[in-house]
């Protein structure tokens, strides 16, 4: 895999766990109010890109050591 899309793919891949940590942060604690309110409704999506890309990429690696 060429350097610039495996450092693009590793880019999207934390972008999407920082959506996610953001998501939860935007929960309710203690009766308190949102932090970050606009990163939930993208948080159920941010989580299977970065699975579908983690698969794709440990596939790969396997593929090409094994």
């Amino acid at each position: 895999m060429k350097r610039d899309l495996s450092v693009l793919l590793d880019l999207v891949r934390t972008l999407a766990a920082c959506t996610v940590f953001l998501a939860h942060l935007s929960l309710p604690r203690f009766g308190g109010e949102a932090i970050y309110p606009i990163f939930e409704p993208y948080a159920h999506s941010a989580v299977i890109v970065f699975f579908v890309l983690s698969g794709f990429l440990i596939s790969w690696v396997a593929e090409r050591v094994g």
